[in-house]
């Protein structure tokens, strides 16, 4: 998945399908909550904390009212931890069963300098159990072709 940030949004650009036989389908165009998703945790990553906390109140005023309200300590909490370890592992926030690692890219790299974030999602027993592996294949990835010395 490669996702921006579009309002309240975490937008998916970009989805590339899984192939394996147990799969979530996710369409590209799909939104998430940046306060309260995965890919929207890892794009909060370089925002100030003033930032993240007028995001999440305006969340509360503009999401569906069937939505539940999103707890700013929680979700600066969850900013807090993507920042210290440089990625977001979504346990199950948006879709039970469901995981994504979500993993910032280099500042400059969309034509809008929009940040950007890429993730892998699935079934969360699975991104868990290959956590290590992904965070090492997103790092390789982003350094190989998105670094420039």
């Amino acid at each position: 998945i490669l996702a921006v940030r579009n309002g309240i949004y975490s937008q998916y650009i970009h989805v590339v399908q899984a192939t394996t036989p147990i799969r979530y389908h996710v369409p590209q165009g799909s939104r998430r909550l940046v306060a309260w998703s995965g890919t929207g945790f890892a794009l909060l990553m370089r925002a100030p904390d003033e930032e993240v906390r007028a995001l999440v109140a305006r969340t509360n005023a503009e999401a569906p009212s069937d939505r539940p309200r999103i707890d700013y300590r929680a979700a600066l909490g969850h900013v807090h931890e993507a920042r210290r370890v440089g990625y977001f592992l979504s346990r199950a926030l948006v879709s039970p069963g469901a995981g994504a690692l979500a993993m910032p890219l280099p500042d400059g790299i969309e034509c809008r300098n929009r940040p950007m974030v890429i993730a892998v999602s699935g079934v969360l027993e699975d991104i868990e159990r290959r956590e290590h592996e992904i965070i090492a294949l997103l790092r390789d990835t982003i350094e190989r072709y998105l670094v420039s010395d």
